[in-house]
Parts: structure tokens; C-alpha cells; sequence
């Protein structure tokens, strides 16, 4: 059970509560695109880990008017029955074809949005798998403006408020590990696609630049014995594994783990697996 924490005023800011500047490219993913999220953590707003996509599936990324960039969310129920519906409102402007078949096509799907700020690395995701966004959208040309009005809400409700995120965006194709040498570095980025093996061979990272705070999600690559990532490994990274149960590399099987350096050793830390 949460354990109640003071919140007071944030100092870090003069006025807290003034406006954020937003990011204005907002990104948007279909939720059958994804294969695993980010795990909240036990105070349930935190996501730790990464959004891992479908082989060929890509985010789109859409410009949206800073200053009109409205995110919120409500509840509706009884003192027994409270539940929480997500929003984001945004503004594209101009009447660009690019936007039109973005809207056409768009249209009854499923997806989540991510947005950021210019104060700091943290993300808000809103809507969930489970609990998604559907964009109802409007256009309007006059005398003062010519822009599309994206609407985005939630028919499913959720208790689930939008989540803090700090990983980063799907938007590479994981690095294709060859071999049982996993060599994890800010250049091959933090989703690593296990290939095929037949031996259960043990995995064996080694850790170039990743810091504290960084995740790392490992893909199965299959095969008659698949890869296995074990509890501990070989060489200056030490694997934590939940109830040192090792992580066998199916395909589908994915595994999400928090990086943490101290002096010379890298410890990596498992968070989430399927």
C-alpha cells in the first residue's frame, strides 16, 4: 500500500505553477503495434522500462501548436466507483494533405500519446493498452486561423492516472545481437533483438556507456535453445534477477532491466519480463 508522503511546494521552480513550455512534437502510437510498456511502479505512476514495437511498425510523430496544447484528465463515478478518463487536446496548423489523410486514417484507431516539455527529460503518457485513445477530429477555416483540432479521449475508463516516463521514444529498430556478446551502449540503443541459438547459450553483457537510471529491454530470438540470461553473469555487469530465476530468450519473450553503476561494476537490475 502507498505510504502518505508530505508534497510540498516544489522549489526547484519560482512559480510551479505557471505554465510548462510543451514540446510541440507530440508522439502517437497504435496500441497494436506494441509488444511490451513500461511497468508502473509500486506508487503507480512511474513507468519504468520501454515501449518495444511490432518488427516494422513505427510512431508518428505530429506538430502541434505549443500554446494550444491542452492535456488533462477527469473522473466521473461514485464515492465507491471512481474512475479517471484521460484528454489531449491539441492544434495542427494549416490544411496540408499530409495532415487530411493523418485524420483519414487515424479514424476509430487505438493509440496512446506521449508528450514532453522544454524544463526536463520527463514524458507524460496518456491512455493505456487496455485503456486507449480514440482522436475525434474537427477542422475550421476563417478570417483568423486554418488548422485541424485533434481530439483525443478515453472511452475506456482506468484508475490509472497519466504516467511519468523517462525512457526513450520507440523510434529505431532494436540492435540484432549475433552472438551471446551483448554489448550495451548508448549508440546501439536500448533495445536489443536476440538472434536464433540452439545451444542455450548464457548471455554475456558488457556495459560501454549506459548510466544509472537507463533500461535496457532484451527481445527472444528463439530457436531450438534459445539464449538464456542468468543470475549472475561473467565479466564486470552483474545480472539481479527476480527470484534468481533465469530469463530464457523465447520468441515473444521480452525482458526489461534498470542499469545501475557503481565504481567498475554494472549492476542490471530486472524490472519486467513476458
Amino acid at each position: 500500500m502507498y505510504q502518505f508522503r508530505d508534497v510540498p511546494k516544489d522549489t526547484g521552480k519560482k512559480s510551479p505553477g505557471a505554465p510548462i513550455p510543451k514540446d510541440p512534437n507530440v508522439t502517437i502510437i497504435r496500441t497494436e503495434d506494441i509488444v511490451s510498456s513500461p511497468v508502473r511502479d509500486s506508487k503507480g505512476v512511474k513507468m519504468e522500462g520501454n515501449f518495444v514495437l511490432k518488427a516494422g511498425a513505427n510512431v508518428a510523430k505530429v506538430y502541434m501548436t505549443p500554446s494550444k496544447i491542452t492535456p488533462s484528465f477527469e473522473n466521473e463515478g461514485d464515492e465507491d466507483s471512481i474512475s479517471v478518463s484521460h484528454n489531449f487536446e491539441g492544434m495542427h496548423p494549416g490544411d496540408a494533405l499530409e495532415i487530411n489523410e493523418f485524420v483519414q486514417n487515424l479514424i476509430s484507431q487505438n493509440v496512446i500519446l506521449i508528450y514532453g516539455n522544454c524544463q526536463n527529460p520527463i514524458k507524460k503518457v496518456y491512455g493505456t493498452p487496455c485503456a486507449p485513445l480514440q482522436l475525434r477530429p474537427t477542422f475550421a477555416a476563417d478570417n483568423e486561423s486554418t488548422n485541424h483540432t485533434l481530439t483525443f479521449e478515453q472511452f475506456q475508463r482506468t484508475e490509472l492516472v497519466p504516467g511519468h516516463y523517462e525512457g526513450d521514444l520507440p523510434e529505431a529498430d532494436p540492435t540484432v545481437v549475433a552472438d551471446e556478446n551483448l554489448t550495451l551502449s548508448k549508440a546501439n540503443g536500448y533495445i536489443y533483438q536476440l538472434s536464433e541459438d540452439t545451444l542455450d547459450t548464457e548471455i554475456v553483457p558488457a556495459n560501454t556507456d549506459l548510466e544509472t537510471g537507463d533500461y535496457v529491454t532484451l527481445l527472444g530470438g528463439g530457436g531450438s535453445g534459445p539464449n538464456v540470461l542468468a543470475n549472475p553473469a561473467t565479466g564486470n555487469v552483474v545480472v539481479a534477477l527476480k527470484d534468481d530465476v533465469s530469463w530464457v530468450g523465447l520468441q515473444g519473450a521480452s525482458i526489461t532491466l534498470e542499469v545501475l553503476v557503481a565504481d567498475t561494476t554494472t549492476y542490471l537490475i530486472e524490472r519486467s519480463r513476458s
